[in-house]
């Protein structure tokens, strides 16, 4: 596809970036390029023919290659038909008109005209069914026949038919027939996610084809009948969802009556009746509903029988006293009475007088390990246990005389153990561990047996880079054994690299490369000089030349005058935009020491020049 002249100055030229060759190159052709990507940069091609009138353009500046060679066939081709085709113009079938050819050159002009001596000299046009005439017949108003037409047309989107019959009902009429699609017409269904909706279908109804929908929600209605219930109708259900509800609450004050009627035993369920010989009475005040029990047998007895389980106390009287006495002496048991806490009350209070502070016991036992205490035991009665526990290493027997034995179970250990360097090394505790671990070119193994074991191995001398000993018969500095060998790359390092000789290569710098090192690095360095500042800011336009100037100089700073140049967009125009790299839309070209000249394609504006060398 051609590329459009909007986006032709973009560095891709707007085409895509692979092109398929159908047919195989000739062998003496290295590239193929896409005749829609190649521009045409110089001035316009023109060919003048005041004769003919064909345009003198034939080729304009920026065409595409495919586009110019179409202008170039369009423009031959134009020429040989002109020379090869004939025109003729008749008036046979128009008796009435004339036709004057004029000839100039290679260009013939027909001029045709009206022939008014030849129209009939008078004539009359009247109108039929369903046309209008109107004009007088006359050279400057002719007569203009119109239909009186109807134009019947139904919205596509409709479910309307138009059935079109131009043959009747009569020459010059034509019928339109109108009718409805049944399968376009929308379908209407009622659904409902309730289920105290129901709708029912009456096909047919009011007309043939109809269909009527009915609606019906249960309507439901609470009613009390009895005075206890308060029944209130909170929402009608007129609206969607359409369910009706209600509140049903106790009247507090009828169910506050009924309960004091039934406990009064006015009512059939029965009641609060006082039983005769229990001394209570039971009245009822049926216009208050109130109940006021009372009693009819005075102060009754305070306390009827107190029992031990063996033997019945029984009161005689409502002065009979109850007394509990106890002996300090004989059960070491005191008692006492006082007033008290609440008003009509009293508390007997027994306390044991013989705790065992007059036996000889210990009260509290003390552990320590030969310093400060670490706890007490506190016996909290007298029938409290002490226990021992023996801990690591440590065992508890009882002999049946009551002697309590402490065992150590820790047999054939060492108090400290003596390294070359560091001081004694003393367990911190019965549970502490031993390490023994290697160090340099040392290392350790263990093996647990009847005898645990350490084998402490030698693990040889490092001599250097590449180079180890092993073994502790040998000596550990022979390396005859060691070979180097390369590490991969297109050159080795590694000239000799079988010991005990070893050999390796230098590096040396050749042209634009410098080196340098340090203790463990070699660095190379490219020699480039890089010029971004002579030229920062430059205004060209699209077209016109420009000559810059560098100061990219060798090692004895003479000017360069062979060096790659860059040159960079500094604004928006011709399809670039401010940072583009837009070197292939300029020629450049090397002047001399130190200057060039920049001649930009399409772009205008300004631009910032790299050089380097």
């Amino acid at each position: 596809m051609a590329c459009s002249n909007s986006n032709c100055n973009t560095p891709s030229c707007g085409c895509s970036g692979t092109y398929v060759v159908s047919q195989t190159c000739p062998p003496a052709c290295s590239e193929v390029f896409n005749s829609s990507c190649i521009v045409y940069t110089g001035v316009d091609i023109s060919c003048l023919n005041v004769v003919t009138g064909i345009p003198p353009t034939v080729i304009s500046r920026n065409d595409y290659l495919d586009s110019a060679l179409t202008k170039i066939v369009n423009f031959f081709c134009g020429r040989v038909n002109e020379a090869l085709t004939s025109t003729i113009v008749t008036t046979t079938s128009a008796p009435y008109l004339s036709v004057t050819p004029s000839v100039s050159g290679a260009v013939t002009t027909f001029t045709v005209d009206l022939d008014v001596s030849s129209l009939p000299t008078a004539s009359v046009v009247t109108g039929g069914a369903n046309a209008v005439v109107t004009g007088t017949g006359a050279a400057l108003d002719p007569y203009v026949v119109n239909a009186n037409e109807s134009v019947v047309a139904v919205d596509s989107a409709s479910a309307l038919t138009l059935v079109v019959d131009p043959s009747t009902p009569g020459p010059y009429e034509t019928t339109y027939t109108i009718g409805i699609d049944a399968s376009l017409l929308p379908v209407t269904e009622l659904e409902t996610d309730y289920g105290h909706i129901f709708i029912t279908a009456i096909p047919n109804t009011p007309n043939t084809g109809d269909t009527t929908y009915n609606l019906e929600v249960s309507e439901v209605t609470i009613t009390s009948i009895d005075a206890k219930l308060d029944v209130v109708n909170t929402a009608a259900g007129n609206v969607a969802p359409f369910e009706r509800t209600f509140t049903v609450d106790v009247n507090e004050t009828e169910m506050g009556n009924y309960v004091m009627d039934t406990a009064a035993g006015i009512l059939a369920q029965g009641g609060i009746i006082a039983d005769p010989g229990s001394g209570i009475t039971v009245g009822y005040d049926a216009l208050t509903h109130t109940i006021t029990i009372g009693e009819s047998i005075g102060v009754p007895f305070q306390w009827q029988t107190i029992s031990d389980g063996t033997t019945d106390e029984i009161a005689a009287s409502p002065n009979d006293k109850l007394r509990i006495v106890a002996d300090a002496v004989a059960n070491g048991i005191s008692s006492t009475l006082a007033a008290g806490p609440g008003a009509n009350e009293a508390t007997f209070t027994l306390v044991n007088e013989d705790r065992g502070s007059a036996q000889n016991i210990f009260g509290t036992i003390d552990c320590n390990n030969g310093g400060p205490s670490v706890g007490t035991c506190l016996a909290g009665s007298n029938i409290d246990t002490l226990t021992l526990v023996g801990g690591d290493d440590i065992t508890l027997g009882v002999t049946p005389t009551n002697v309590v034995t402490i065992n150590n179970d820790i047999d054939h250990v060492y108090s400290d153990v003596v390294a070359d360097a560091g001081g004694p090394l003393q367990a911190g505790t019965t549970t502490s561990t031993l390490e023994i671990l290697g160090g340099d070119r040392m290392s350790t193994s263990g093996a647990l047996a009847a005898n645990a074991e350490v084998t402490i191995n030698f693990d040889g001398v490092a001599i250097g880079a590449g180079l180890t000993g092993s073994g502790t018969t040998a000596d550990p500095l022979v390396a005859d054994g060691v070979t180097l060998s390369s590490a991969g790359g297109t050159e080795s390092l590694v000239n000799d690299g079988v010991g005990p000789t070893l050999a390796t290569k230098g590096i040396t710098a050749g042209s634009g490369i410098s080196l340098s090192s340090d203790a463990v690095s070699v660095t190379i360095t490219a020699d480039v000089t890089r010029d971004d500042s002579s030229e920062s800011s430059t205004a060209v336009t699209a077209g016109a030349t420009e000559d810059l100037n560098h100061v990219v100089a060798n090692a004895a700073g003479v000017l360069e005058t062979y060096v790659q140049v860059r040159i960079f967009a500094l604004s928006s125009n011709a399809g670039f935009v401010s940072g583009d790299d837009i070197t292939s839309d300029c020629r450049i070209k090397m002047v001399s020491a130190g200057a060039y000249q920049v001649t930009t394609t399409t772009y205008t504006g300004d631009i910032k020049a790299l050089v380097l060398g």
